[in-house]
């Protein structure tokens, strides 16, 4: 199946599939709702009532702190000891806000830069540490580059998978398009996590490059394909605001999508 119509046919299946939040697996709200518009505009973490909004404004001053930090990488320039010191400073408070501890041994000068130099060289191949809380790193890091990362998470990630199997196996395809076979199941508790079974055989994406980097690409796919206005069956609007959809707005939409 061409990967275009895979996005769309993802993007098309979560616009008309109905959906209700939950937290610690209570519905919240009376009824549920359609569309990626109501879908963003039910995004909560970690708990009902830190929206998008809330969230964008605690992440803004580290994305601001993290933004000379990349540049200098994309010009292959050294960091010197006060950046060295804002790179683990905005690691730390990621971690924290994540709530993704990190062994404090681990978060170094050299580890943060190499796991933003792996996240704007989209290199599938990196050594640098990744796991749920070194990809939120990679996340922030790109959040205003031109081909940012998502945050791979066990929530993202079991959206992507499940959604896919499903559209694989009603489609009667038997393997893993090659576009997409970096993909995998990054473990995690809660909710539907983990996925007790798939039609394809997923592989583990935890702690792995080529899966992070796959991930963001296709949600930036995604991204892109909410952004030209797509419709369904040639009349039903996906989005209201076509065009203003970031990765991180998509990343909020999967991430409630998999819990």
């Amino acid at each position: 199946m061409d990967t275009n119509i895979v996005i769309r046919n993802f993007v098309q299946a979560i616009a008309v599939d109905p959906w209700r939040p939950t937290y610690r697996r209570r519905p919240i709200g009376r009824t549920p709702v359609c569309g990626w518009d109501a879908r963003l505009d039910g995004y909560f973490w970690p708990q009902p009532g830190v929206d998008r909004h809330a969230t964008k404004i605690a992440l803004d001053p580290i994305v601001s702190l993290l933004q000379p930090l990349t540049r200098a990488v994309l010009r292959s320039s050294p960091w010197n000891a006060e950046e060295s010191e804002s790179a683990c400073c905005a690691a730390r408070l990621i971690f924290h806000w994540g709530r993704v501890p990190q062994r404090p041994e681990s978060v170094t000068p050299e580890n943060v830069r190499n796991v933003i130099e792996a996240a704007v060289r989209d290199d599938r191949y990196s050594n640098a540490p990744m796991n749920s809380g070194w990809t939120k790193l990679a996340a922030l890091a790109t959040a205003q580059l031109e081909n940012p990362h998502v945050i791979w998470d066990s929530r993202v990630s079991t959206s992507i998978v499940r959604r896919l199997d499903r559209l694989f196996c009603s489609s009667g395809i038997t393997e893993i398009p090659d576009s997409l076979n970096a993909l995998g199941i990054v473990p995690g508790r809660g909710g539907s996590r983990p996925i007790r079974a798939t039609y394809l055989h997923w592989p583990n994406g935890y702690s792995r490059w080529s899966s992070q980097v796959v991930a963001s690409e296709f949600v930036r796919r995604v991204c892109c394909e909410l952004n030209a206005g797509a419709d369904f069956h040639g009349n039903r609007v996906l989005t209201e605001r076509p065009g203003a959809w970031t990765v991180r707005d998509v990343e909020m939409v999967l991430f409630m999508d998999g819990y």
